[in-house]
């Protein structure tokens, strides 16, 4: 299943090496952080098709978001910046998720149901 951007690229967005990486399940991690101390933990497993984010600060974990019915992780240059674009789908539902590192790390989140 090919659903994440090479390790290359994702390497070039966050401008940090992997933090961790398992071949075997296809898992690999990256940490970093802004200037306003705000940390990200962005974690993708091609195998079992799903992702984690972690925000810190200094006073500890903020959020964490994750989904296991992960479809596609792509990067996207648009007017507003780099970001990941991370959708994760469902039945009847679509969740999609932005990641932007630069110039300081920001994250949106949508989640669609259809009745």
């Amino acid at each position: 299943m090919d659903i994440l951007p090479n390790e290359y690229e994702l390497t070039a967005f966050f401008e940090v090496e992997p933090a961790e990486r398992r071949e075997a399940d296809g898992f690999i991690s990256y940490t970093t952080s802004d200037l306003r101390g705000v940390e990200v933990t962005a974690s993708f497993s091609e195998t079992e098709g799903s992702f984690q984010f972690r925000l810190d600060l200094a006073s500890g974990t903020v959020v964490v978001i994750s989904s296991e019915q992960l479809s596609s992780v792509r990067i996207v240059r648009d007017k507003t910046g780099e970001y990941l674009e991370i959708i994760a789908s469902a039945p009847n539902t679509r969740m999609e998720s932005r990641l932007w590192v630069k110039p300081a790390i920001r994250f949106t989140q949508s989640l669609l149901r259809a009745s």
